[in-house]
């Protein structure tokens, strides 16, 4: 048996090691198009034909190379969703927004494919890697102004070329930024306009993107699922009965087999030093936007507002953002150098994990044996520990929704 159901359990397992990927794809739909003709442009013809003939355009203007980066984002989200489609994967990761929301049923599926989740990472990373190309050219120096309409924007999930029920970005937004007590904020009603400083919001985003793709690839799970899936042909051979019941034991089983198999190869050290280096870019083109919103001096249908600003998203954005938000990123960069380690449950204070020598000395890693200590050891060395005060302050700034709030301030 290769079956749907099988991929969608592949999905989610993979699904719970990356999900800051899938939860933030929702938050890039804003940055879909430049300006109320590019936003009619793409209500009219859609995502892939507005990039397709940006890309066509001898000289892009900076308003154009942003809008461009955003529709190449945008498209590796319609990319995702329309895999699901296709193997007619609808609801299934109810836990992830953006991959939990429904997609329209596929009558033809196609049968599942052991590559697909290295297929969809794969191209995430490459549009991400692209949108940042695009936005070299687009400098702090850069003057524009962009406004868009959310109303226009939409996923042509079902690939029909046409825009059908449950496919715009005002009914996906809906569900995919839910706060940490499941709500769901109102999509904006309004215009958002975008300036320079918002380049590099997206420029942050890109490198998160093309990051976690290049982790994914390094601990391709491809092998690791056909194995899953051969297992069950021939259980099915034998005549496999699967438990009825709410709890879903094989399913829970599945998961166990891809992940811990997947993490259990020799990784792609080469993959995970390109995702490294992403992820210490996110942080420095943050820091970037940060310092210029800090500047801005309008108040005019802001994405993320600084301190004398209000948003267009109808969000309140405390005056102390700006500065605690600057607490966590020390705190992301601290790991990526080094020059903090993660926590270990057999070391105490004083001693934890070298997350930079995870990612650039790579080793398989079997689950068993690092909660053991042969596999952490090798990475176990002595030095200040990361704790929780910059996250917590964080969570008490927003109020109890501070993953709402990370998935948009990146």
């Amino acid at each position: 048996m290769t079956s749907n159901w099988l991929t969608r359990r592949v999905f989610a397992a993979i699904g719970r090691c990356v999900a800051a990927a899938a939860m933030i794809i929702a938050t890039f739909s804003s940055v879909a198009a430049a300006d109320s003709g590019l936003s009619k442009e793409v209500g009219r013809n859609g995502i892939e034909a507005t990039r397709a003939r940006l890309h066509a355009e001898t000289s892009l203007t900076a308003d154009q190379r942003f809008a461009l980066a955003g529709l190449e984002i945008l498209r590796a989200a319609e990319e995702a969703l329309q895999a699901r489609w296709r193997i007619n994967m609808s609801n299934e990761l109810e836990f992830l927004p953006f991959l939990r929301l429904p997609v329209p049923e596929n009558p033809n599926p196609d049968p599942s494919d052991p590559a697909i989740v290295a297929t969809v990472f794969r191209q995430a990373a490459a549009r991400a890697e692209a949108a940042e190309k695009i936005l070299e050219d687009v400098f702090e120096s850069s003057d524009f102004s962009l406004q868009i309409d959310p109303s226009d924007l939409w996923f042509d999930i079902n690939a029909n070329a046409t825009r059908d029920r449950g496919e715009g970005f005002m009914e996906v937004m809906a569900l995919a930024l839910p706060t940490d007590t499941g709500d769901a904020p109102s999509a904006p009603s309004i215009a958002i306009r975008f300036d320079v400083a918002d380049v590099y919001w997206l420029k942050a985003y890109t490198n998160l993107i093309a990051g976690i793709g290049h982790v994914v690839l390094a601990y391709d799970p491809t092998e690791a699922t056909q194995t899953v899936m051969q297992t069950h042909e021939k259980l099915d051979a034998l005549g496999s009965v699967r438990p009825q019941g709410m709890f879903d034991y094989v399913g829970v089983a599945d998961m166990f087999a891809i992940v811990k198999n997947a993490l259990d190869q020799q990784p792609d050290k080469a993959a995970l030093q390109r995702a490294h280096g992403h992820f210490l870019a996110m942080v420095k083109e943050n820091r970037t936007f940060w310092r210029l919103v800090d500047l801005e001096t309008d108040n005019e249908a802001e994405w993320i507002p600084n301190a004398r600003q209000t948003s267009a998203l109808g969000l309140e954005f405390p005056p102390q953002t700006s500065s605690v938000w600057q607490g966590v990123l020390a705190d992301a960069e601290g790991l990526l150098e080094g020059r903090l380690l993660a926590p270990y449950w057999q070391l105490g204070e004083g001693a934890g994990i070298n997350m930079k020598q995870m990612f650039l000395d790579p080793r398989p890693i079997d689950l068993l044996d690092w909660i053991q200590g042969q596999d952490a050891l090798p990475y176990a060395q002595k030095g200040p520990v990361i704790t929780l005060a910059s996250w917590q302050a964080f969570e008490e700034l927003v109020m109890g929704n501070a993953l709402m709030y990370a998935i948009i301030l990146n």
